[in-house]
C-alpha cells in the first residue's frame, strides 16, 4: 500500500531538479506535469503515462482542460464545502495568461507545496502566496487514497 508519506518523500527528492519542458528525469529536468508523473510513478502509484507533445504555452491559446482531463484518469476531484487537501493530494491552479488550470503541485501539508516552475525548477513553496489574486484552485486526490 502506498502512503502519503512515500509521495512526499519522493517529491522532496526531486527538489533542485531543473525545469525542462516535457522531460521526466529526477535531477535532470521536468516540468510541472512530468514532475507529478515522475513522483507517482516512482512510488508505484501509477505506470508512467504516455505524455503526448504539448507546446509550453498550450494553456494560453486553448481553454480545453487537457491537463485536468489527463489527471482525472488517475485522480478524483475534491468538491464541496468540506473538501480539504491532505498530504500527497494535488492542487491545480491557473498561472500566467492561462485560460484553464495549467499548473500542478503536490501538497506537503497545507499550505506547503512542491512544484516545478520554469525559472526555478522543483521547489517547495507556500501555496497561499501563489494563489493571491488567482481563481480558486482545483484539488484532486489519487484514486488509491481513501
Amino acid at each position: 500500500m502506498i502512503t502519503r508519506e512515500q509521495i512526499i518523500d519522493e517529491a522532496k527528492s526531486w527538489i533542485g531538479t531543473p525545469y525542462n519542458h516535457m522531460k521526466c528525469c529526477k535531477g535532470g529536468g521536468c516540468d510541472c506535469a512530468t514532475f507529478l508523473c515522475g513522483v507517482y510513478t516512482a512510488v508505484g502509484a501509477i505506470e508512467m503515462p504516455v505524455v503526448e507533445y504539448y507546446p509550453e504555452d498550450w494553456h494560453c491559446h486553448n481553454s480545453e482542460p487537457r491537463y485536468l482531463s489527463k489527471l482525472f484518469e488517475y485522480c478524483d476531484r475534491l468538491d464541496g464545502p468540506d473538501a480539504r487537501a491532505l498530504t500527497g493530494d494535488i492542487m491545480m491552479i491557473k498561472i500566467g495568461w492561462a485560460k484553464t488550470h495549467n499548473h500542478g503541485a503536490i501538497i506537503v501539508q497545507w499550505p506547503t507545496i512542491i512544484h516545478c516552475l520554469k525559472l526555478r525548477g522543483v521547489v517547495m513553496d507556500d501555496a497561499q502566496s501563489l494563489l493571491r489574486g488567482r481563481p480558486e484552485p482545483i484539488l484532486v486526490r489519487w484514486k488509491g487514497f481513501a
